[in-house]
């Protein structure tokens, strides 16, 4: 019998689950020869499948957890193990873990509890019994009884709350010999930072209890170390995971993936295979996408290195899935392990995005991106979309000796900035290197660029110049008190040339490398107004100013995107066409994306190569040199997706 393939070493993915509610039967149709079918056609490396979703309910047979109504003598759970066993294909459990809306109802000295006394209605502390009585209990049967290959642990670290349950507090005190903050009260942060800690715990733990047992047991919790989590990664899981939005899901494939990506792990990412209709997220029938909607989505993900698994939809409460859309998923399958020699690429250090640490202290769920991380991610969009390939670099990673081989890092807007972290910078800008901040984050850099700076206490309408037009913004400004050589005037307060303009960055050579800084929130004026004016304003300070140059340029059309891999001694060059309505809100389905072409593929004179090799068509295509010693490929067409192999 084939042995199916490990988390680390698997590429492609189905992903299936349910969430059995009160009143359901599990299931109410029951069609097995409709998974056989998408088993055989598709091919998968793994599925995932429903074990317990957020109501708490199991949709199998457990012997010690809360089942969901079953129908008489039928396990799907079972049917799948055999099912997968038969063909080589790894099976995980979807498993909801801090999110259990049935422990919650019996046992509500079990739950989260918030600041003002109230119990939570579906959150399990991580502190109390939940974890010993129900979760390891159940995820031990799954191991064992069953013999599935791994858990993707859901509803997790987004569930996780600032707890004040006596389960919480009678720790924090056995830690610190204090009471608990509340929020607004001095030492809330650290209480904060100790229900962090105890979510780690928790995910130690229960991965400590099943490998005890069966160490070969893959366990990861969903989005954990993702946008939501910057910090080092510091709990024991066996691969990254999470699931994009359903809307606008190429774009979160993106910024999800340029974060995961940077963690040097195994990873994927499931899209949904399904969008809502209206806001009703409880309305069981759905939209499903069409093919090139899941191809373009495919797309990004494997650009990045990642593995791609896609979520289907199952009706019957699980008994069945949709026949009409196996023939898609196959095509799918086939469109996907064309392109499986990005899988666990590197992208390319070029151009890095600083994640400062911080926390979003706002809020009362724990783990949501921080402000910082929310402006890096619109730095990563106008860099993607100004044709740069671009990846992410945590501030824990400053550390690492191979902060020299970026040419340029961007520190996007930030609150907080270690000064261990500011010196780093420093040191790699005074050997040589490019440092581009975003203005809220200039008082950093104060002390390097020799100037001083001060924020707008509001935000303010105003123009930037670039190239004789005008892009609207909104945001903060900075002002500087520096030379004036060393300042940039782009900035006016009307739609035209007032005679009047202001300051837009500061700029200034220091040691062997350079430093500029803007004089606005480029991430606050990019989250609602994206023009082609902006990316203009900043590729002229990028290139013209800071000196960079990409080891590889794409030209021809704004709709590609290029991601640059590193593989095995080849340079893979990810061209995504990124034309389409996948960012329109109110479009659920399309059935075409205009292709693009020709697409040039400029290559400098420091990337070696032999051959230029298309993928997936496998044609060789010739390069023309040019008198600066780089070299340059036409590609006629762009569909979807293609892979420049330089080798």
């Amino acid at each position: 019998m084939k042995q199916p393939k490990r988390r680390s070493e698997s590429f492609l993915g189905m992903h299936f689950d349910f969430h059995a509610r009160p009143g359901d039967t599990v299931p109410s149709i029951y069609d097995p020869s409709s998974y056989m079918e998408a088993l055989d056609a598709v091919k998968p490396d793994y599925i995932q499948c429903d074990t317990k979703g957020h109501p708490g309910l199991s949709s199998y047979p457990t012997k010690v957890g809360n089942r969901a109504n079953l129908a008489p003598g039928i396990d799907l759970l079972r049917m799948l193990r055999e099912a997968t066993a038969e063909r080589g294909i790894a099976l995980y459990a979807h498993y909801s873990g801090v999110y259990d809306m049935k422990a919650a109802e019996l046992h509500p000295d079990w739950a989260i509890v918030d600041a003002e006394g109230n119990p939570s209605s579906a959150y399990m502390s991580v502190f109390g019994p939940y974890l010993e009585e129900l979760l390891i209990p159940q995820l031990l049967e799954i191991a064992g009884d069953y013999g599935l290959n791994g858990v993707w642990v859901d509803g997790d670290n987004w569930a996780h709350c600032v707890d004040y349950s006596h389960w919480a507090v009678e720790a924090y005190r056995k830690a610190t010999g204090r009471e608990p903050a509340k929020p607004s009260e001095e030492g809330y942060i650290a209480y904060r930072d100790f229900c962090r800690e105890g979510f780690k715990q928790y995910v130690c733990r229960y991965i400590s209890a099943i490998h005890e047992r069966y160490p070969e047991f893959q366990v990861t919790s969903n989005w954990i170390f993702s946008s939501k989590m910057a910090e080092r990664v510091d709990v024991p899981v066996e691969f990254l995971s999470g699931d994009t939005a359903p809307m606008n899901a190429v774009n979160d494939a993106s910024f999800q993936g340029h974060f995961f990506e940077a963690r040097n792990m195994p990873w994927d990412l499931m899209m949904w295979g399904f969008q809502n209709v209206g806001t009703d997220w409880n309305l069981l029938e759905k939209q499903t996408k069409s093919l090139v909607q899941h191809c373009q989505e495919a797309a990004m993900i494997i650009s990045m290195g990642g593995g791609f698994e896609f979520y289907n939809i199952q009706y019957g409460h699980g008994g069945l899935i949709q026949k009409w859309m196996i023939p898609t998923w196959k095509e799918l399958a086939k469109f996907a392990r064309e392109r499986e020699i990005c899988h666990k690429g590197k992208i390319r250090r070029e151009i890095g995005v600083l994640i400062p640490f911080e926390r979003n202290e706002e809020v009362k769920t724990v783990f949501t991106p921080s402000d910082a991380t929310r402006a890096a991610i619109q730095w990563i969009f106008a860099l993607q979309e100004m044709q740069y390939s671009t990846k992410v670099v945590f501030e824990y990673q400053l550390e690492e000796k191979e902060l020299a081989d970026y040419k340029l890092i961007v520190v996007p807007a930030s609150a907080h900035l270690d000064s261990a972290s500011v010196k780093r910078l420093g040191d790699y800008v005074s050997q040589g290197g490019r440092l581009l901040v975003d203005g809220p984050s200039a008082t950093f850099f104060q002390e390097l660029g020799c100037f001083k700076s001060s924020m707008t206490p509001e935000q303010e309408l105003f123009f930037v110049e670039e190239n004789g037009k005008m892009a609207l913004a909104m945001s903060r400004k900075t002002t500087f008190d520096a030379p004036a050589e060393k300042l940039g005037n782009k900035l006016y307060k009307c739609n035209f040339d007032d005679g009047y303009p202001e300051p837009a960055y500061f700029h200034s050579a220091l040691g062997k490398g350079e430093l500029a800084v803007l004089a606005f929130d480029l991430s606050a004026i990019y989250k609602i107004s994206k023009t082609e004016t902006m990316r203009a304003f900043l590729r002229g300070i990028i290139e013209k100013r800071l000196g960079f140059a990409p080891a590889v340029r794409v030209s021809g059309s704004a709709f590609v995107q290029d991601i640059v891999l590193e593989k095995d001694g080849r340079l893979l060059v990810n061209l995504i066409n990124m034309a389409g309505d996948h960012a329109v809100k109110e479009v659920r389905q399309f059935e075409e994306i205009p292709p693009i072409g020709p697409i040039t593929v400029t290559i400098s004179s420091e990337i070696h190569f032999d051959q230029a090799r298309l993928v997936p068509d496998g044609k060789l295509l010739q390069a023309i040199y040019l008198k600066e010693g780089s070299r340059q490929i036409v590609i006629d067409r762009l569909d979807i997706h293609a892979v420049l192999v330089l080798e």
